[in-house]
């Protein structure tokens, strides 16, 4: 699991990723809404799960149906840290995996929740993941790899604001 310092890397076989949403709910509830959406306590030694779904639609790619897998999640203990002026930003240390495959990469990162406004929210996803399989993992990586991982973690990112939002009025 992921520290809570910013994620540095010396290897350089990661691919950054960075995804922006946002949500219609107040900053400094996305943190209990996101425990209960994922099933995870931020700081927590238990892991919660979520299922990760590829959008072959939003890739451009044939109809195929639908591929996804459960992944651990993890959530570390949020941070505040200052953003502009008094704005604050809280700072959620995430990681997930597929328990059991070694195909699939493991991704290590942040869920960034910065207040916009009394009741709206951005959300960022920041973090980097190795492509498995080694050289030919790396390869397939770059030349489409990196797409489906971009746009599994929107998807991803766009699933937990509904969820949020869901809750939010609830």
């Amino acid at each position: 699991m992921i520290g809570t310092n910013d994620v540095t890397r010396l290897e350089k076989d990661m691919t950054d990723v960075l995804i922006v949403d946002e949500v219609g709910c107040a900053a400094d509830r996305v943190p209990e809404l996101l425990s209960a959406v994922l099933k995870a306590q931020p700081g927590g030694e238990a892991s919660g799960y979520y299922r990760l779904e590829v959008p072959f639609e939003e890739l451009g790619l044939p109809d195929v149906g639908e591929f996804s897998r459960r992944v651990d999640v993890r959530l570390g203990t949020p941070q505040s840290r200052p953003v502009f002026g008094s704005l604050n930003e809280l700072r959620i240390p995430l990681s997930w995996e597929v328990p059991g495959h070694a195909a699939f990469p493991v991704f290590e990162g942040f869920l960034e929740v910065t207040p916009l406004a009394q009741q709206r929210s951005q959300l960022t996803v920041a973090g980097a993941y190795r492509p498995p399989g080694g050289p030919v993992g790396a390869a397939f990586d770059a030349a489409i790899g990196h797409r489906i991982a971009e746009a599994t973690i929107r998807h991803f990112l766009s699933g937990l604001r509904h969820a949020i939002e869901a809750r939010a009025v609830s």
